[in-house]
């Protein structure tokens, strides 16, 4: 009985003492360190440029989108914008702004245009810039504002405007132009900074060379788990010398 108790004890005196000896970090552990640093800085840049070249496809696309609506609008096959009532022809409600449609009174046509209305042999237009209501928005270059301070009979008459498929199309081009202008105003940022990240990246590759290779060649480093565990496998079962 006692020969086990020693026995046992001195297998967890051997555990405590391995598990105290446990070995300490190399010595290049600074080497190993300045190494893995410079490795997760490399990580993370190449995960910025990889953050930036989906940020610049995702802004191609929208301008291509927008690129593509644009030219569906000019060929006049939409209106850009449902909510003109397009239904199929730009000159749909475009015919609403001479005095006798209600839409504009002739003081509103004689202050934006210095003249009378049209005619009513010609107020009706078969293009869309020769309805009334184009003459009048391309009069006040698509400033309808001008019109609508002109009082109630003004912001009668801006809304007749806005009721032309025409106006509500080439409101719609000058919104996806605008758009595209910022879009790309972005896309060259986002190309500057990619090339900045870049430019990060080969600074270190060139401070640490064989950073890459050494972090794919390099086994994970034991824990004390793996040391304790390496322990117990090399230790006799608590049954051996126990004889009385």
């Amino acid at each position: 009985m006692m020969a086990k108790f020693k026995s046992r004890s001195g297998w967890v005196l051997g555990m405590v003492a391995t598990l105290v000896l446990l070995p300490s970090a190399p010595g290049h552990a600074t080497d190993d360190h300045d190494q893995s640093s410079r490795q997760t800085l490399a990580d993370s840049l190449n995960s910025q440029i990889s953050g930036k070249d989906t940020e610049i496809q995702e802004t191609r696309d929208k301008i291509r989108a927008n690129e593509r609506q644009i030219a569906d609008i000019r060929s006049g096959n939409s209106a850009g914008n449902e909510d003109t009532g397009f239904g199929g022809s730009l000159t749909d409600g475009c015919s609403n702004c001479h005095p006798s449609q209600g839409g504009c009174v002739d003081t509103i046509w004689h202050r934006v245009t210095g003249g009378t209305a049209p005619t009513s042999a010609d107020y009706f237009g078969d293009r869309p810039e020769n309805t009334t209501c184009m003459k009048l928005y391309n009069r006040v270059r698509g400033n309808v504002d001008t019109i609508a301070s002109m009082g109630d009979t003004g912001s009668a008459c801006v809304e007749a405007i806005q009721g032309c498929a025409a106006v509500g199309a080439d409101r719609n081009i000058r919104r996806l132009e605008a758009e595209n202008r910022r879009l790309n105003d972005d896309l060259r940022q986002l190309r500057a900074d990619r090339e900045q990240i870049e430019h990060e990246v080969e600074q270190a590759r060139r401070d640490c060379p064989n950073c890459e290779m050494l972090a794919a060649m390099r086994p994970r480093d034991p824990g004390w788990a793996d040391y304790a565990l390496g322990a117990l496998k090399s230790w006799p079962p608590w049954g051996w010398g126990s004889a009385a």
